[in-house]
Order: structure tokens, then C-alpha cells, then sequence
């Protein structure tokens, strides 16, 4: 997950890190609070290369060697993020851990949401919800809760000083990620209660066409009813 490019194919570098990190976190799926884990520091090396900041000492020995990329002493989370988010997700799954679900959580001020993608907030959503897996219900009221308040209130209510495009996509990628984990949460079911939830959030990205939450909350359904 920590390693940064050492040849000249960067182009397939974000697969390798995504892949790394979700391996991680099925080797120690559910394991987090182990005693054998801890000692590794896991979840606060994680949380680094979710949020950023410089390589600790010795951690990443390699030296970069590439003639299109230059990366400087500072974590890159637009390759690291991902595979973290997802790790650290798995490795407290089903442990309805309130700390690492508040690592996890979305920003709520609008300063601390541009340091996020959009994309990396479906990600957290996720993650944090399969870390408070008794948590989830299937009720519109429920996924609406993941929204910060700051994202919803800016989505009804538009203010000149933010930027309505990244309010739009931040609040339906982070309602995409709770219909996602929804649909984990209640896959093989055929809850008639998630149907209809994800149903109607289905009904809503296709009105506003946004493509890739209907491919998403689409699968979710898909794993309901499997």
C-alpha cells in the first residue's frame, strides 16, 4: 500500500496499491483488535495513507525511480487512499468499533470535504459501515443519516461561497456508499424492506443521471435479491 513508483509503468500503480489493501484487509478480515495486530500499529498507518502527511522513518526504504512521476517526502492519498480505506474497513468489519468508525467518517465542514474525492467518500461510507455492521438499516432515513450535515443542508439550500458541483457529487457518492453497504448488509435476503429502499434511491440517481451511483446502488440491489 505504502509503495511509491519505482519504474516507468505508474499508469498500473493504482491497481497494485487498491489490490494490496484489499488483501490486507481479508488476511486480517475482522481481526483488527487483535493482540497479535496491534503491535504493528495498523490502524494508525492506515488512517496515514487515507488522510495524508510525510512517510514516517524507514517505512518506505525503496527510492523513487521514474522518469514521469516525482512524488516528494508526502504520503500521495490519491494512490494510497483507496486500498486503505477498504483495509482498515475489513480489518475492523463487524467489530462496531465507534474509534475507527470516526476515522473513517466523512468531514463535516465544507473546508476538510475539498481534501476528499468525491469517490473516496463512497469508499469511507462503506468502510465505516461495514465496521458498525449492526448498525445498518434498511430504511431511507438511515442512508440519509450518513449524509454530514453540512453536505445535505448545501445540496437543498445552495450558498454562493461552495461550489454546488462538488456538493452534488459528495452527497450522492456518500448515499451510494450507504445503499452499498446496505446491500452487503442484507445480501441473499431478498429483504422487501432494502428493496424498497434501494429502489427508491435507484429511482433518484437515474433522475439526476448520475451514472455511476446507478451502477452501484444497481449491484447493491443485485446482491439483495441474489
Amino acid at each position: 500500500v505504502s509503495g511509491r513508483e519505482v519504474a516507468d509503468h505508474y499508469e498500473t500503480r493504482d491497481s497494485y496499491v487498491l489490490s494490496a489493501g484489499i488483501a490486507l484487509g481479508l488476511i486480517s478480515l475482522g481481526r483488527g483488535s487483535d493482540v497479535g495486530l496491534s503491535d504493528l500499529n495498523m490502524e494508525d498507518r492506515l488512517h496515514q495513507f487515507m488522510t495524508g502527511g510525510k512517510y514516517q522513518s524507514g517505512a518506505n526504504p525503496v527510492s523513487t525511480k521514474c522518469s514521469r512521476l516525482k512524488e516528494g517526502r508526502n504520503i500521495n492519498i490519491q494512490m494510497t487512499a483507496p486500498g486503505a480505506t477498504l483495509a482498515l474497513g475489513f480489518m475492523f468489519m463487524k467489530t462496531n468499533s465507534t474509534s475507527v468508525a470516526a476515522r473513517l467518517a466523512i468531514p463535516d465542514t465544507l473546508f476538510l470535504l475539498d481534501y476528499v474525492k468525491p469517490d473516496l467518500m463512497l469508499l469511507r461510507v462503506l468502510a465505516k459501515n461495514l465496521v458498525l455492521w449492526d448498525s445498518i438499516q434498511p430504511s431511507i432515513d438511515w442512508v440519509s443519516s450518513q449524509l454530514p450535515s453540512v453536505v445535505a443542508e448545501l445540496y437543498l439550500r445552495p450558498k454562493p461561497s461552495a461550489t454546488h458541483d462538488t456538493i452534488v457529487q459528495a452527497h450522492a457518492n456518500i448515499l451510494a456508499g450507504g445503499c452499498f453497504a446496505l446491500g452487503l448488509r442484507f445480501a441473499g435476503t431478498a429483504s422487501s424492506h432494502a428493496k424498497s429502499v434501494l429502489l427508491h434511491f435507484l429511482a433518484h440517481f437515474v433522475e439526476k443521471r448520475q451514472l455511476t451511483c446507478i451502477g452501484v446502488v444497481g449491484q447493491a440491489l443485485g446482491f439483495v435479491m441474489a
